[in-house]
């Protein structure tokens, strides 16, 4: 009996330090290798706290996810606290979320929202909690919801939205930013805002009148 007891004490033991690196092992695989077809070099950053913390919980503050497109664009994420849907799991919630979208042409398009939601398996981000965006020509956009996908560099919102810029304030019920395509079937280099569904438009005149 015991030598029983030995042995499970022994077993208890292993696990404590086992089960923790399992799952850091799991997380890491689930951000470092998410989808090297569509990023390349898409890499998850941890700090030294954050990988002693994953030895304990699957979890990770500050965490940072980069990457490229297919098509040119340069991700850049951020969030205060990330935590997978469970050890094996390809969704992500994260809190406290920040982005960076640069186009091909320069421009750079920034996301905030309290939440999102992160699916690596689609390589799409759903952003909620009231979604701040703003373009460095000098737009800003506000939605409840917004998704972002990875692998078009698209984003988009069925929800309505206000924005203003330079051409005076806009109210809809949905905007779609995207690259289009031209005469020969190659994208622009950087996106247009398409807003929809009555969209009423307050123009402002160059002068301020």
């Amino acid at each position: 009996m015991t030598g029983r007891q030995g042995g499970y004490s022994r077993f208890i033991a292993f696990a404590k330090i086992a089960l923790p690196l399992t799952a850091l092992a799991l997380v890491a695989s689930v951000f470092l290798v998410s989808a090297p077809d569509d990023f390349e070099g898409a890499k998850l950053v941890f700090s030294k706290a954050d990988l002693e913390e994953l030895r304990s919980s699957l979890r990770v503050k500050d965490a940072v996810l980069t990457g490229r497109s297919p098509s040119g664009e340069i991700y850049k994420f951020s969030a205060d606290l990330v935590i997978p849907d469970g050890p094996s799991s390809t969704q992500l919630t994260a809190t406290a979320f920040r982005g960076e979208i640069e186009y091909p042409g320069g421009l750079r398009v920034n996301l905030i929202s309290p939440m999102a939601i992160v699916w690596l398996d689609d390589q799409i981000a759903e952003l909620s909690g009231g979604v701040e965006l703003h373009t460095s020509d000098g737009y800003s956009a506000f939605a409840e919801r917004v998704s972002s996908n990875f692998r078009s560099g698209v984003v988009e919102s069925d929800r309505p939205v206000s924005a203003t810029g330079p051409f005076g304030d806009i109210n809809a019920g949905s905007f779609r930013l995207f690259r289009q395509q031209d005469a020969a079937g190659k994208l622009t280099e950087n996106p247009v805002i398409l807003f929809e569904n009555k969209v009423r438009l307050v123009f402002t005149q160059p002068d301020g009148r």
